[in-house]
């Protein structure tokens, strides 16, 4: 079976090619960007386990909190991956493994926050409401809403083009 190639998609009159170097510095300023938004939820985070309430909250959302912590935690890895991956493996030039690699990262870090955001919304809800299938049901929704607009509708956008 043969495998699709893929094509850049040509410039019109409504559009401009990006050269290599601008492609990667707007990838670096995009994790750039989002990197202190990760990073105030995770602090915020941290201090929810040093609150009196936290003792007391069911064992299952202390678990769910945690695995959202290191869902977080792992978005920062993956958005912090493609600076460190610039500066020791190919430092001083740009190239399209290196693009690809830092497109895959931060996608996968927008999966993964998204996903940790959602759990968040589940404890919280839970605790608001006192009803863990409303937290559920606003987790779900959350995560919908982060696959439209993060995933699909920019998939969508690529196929159409």
């Amino acid at each position: 079976m043969a495998s699709k190639v893929r094509r850049p998609v040509p410039a019109t009159s409504n559009s401009e090619r990006v050269s290599l170097k601008d492609e990667a510095r707007n990838s670096l300023d995009e994790a750039r960007m989002v990197l202190p938004g990760i990073q105030a939820v995770f602090g915020f985070q941290l201090i929810a386990v040093f609150n009196d309430r936290f003792g007391a909250m069911d064992f299952l959302l202390r678990i769910l909190h945690y695995t959202s912590i290191a869902f977080v935690v792992l978005a920062i890895a993956l958005i912090m991956t493609p600076a460190a991956y610039d500066r020791i493996a190919e430092p001083r030039i740009v190239t399209a493994h290196f693009l690809n690699t830092t497109a895959i990262l931060l996608t996968v870090a927008m999966g993964v926050f998204g996903a940790a955001l959602s759990l968040e919304l589940l404890v919280v809800t839970t605790l608001i409401l006192g009803s863990f299938n409303a937290g559920v049901v606003s987790a779900g929704c959350a995560l919908a809403v982060f696959a439209t607009l993060w995933f699909y509708l920019p998939w969508r956008r690529r196929r159409n083009h």
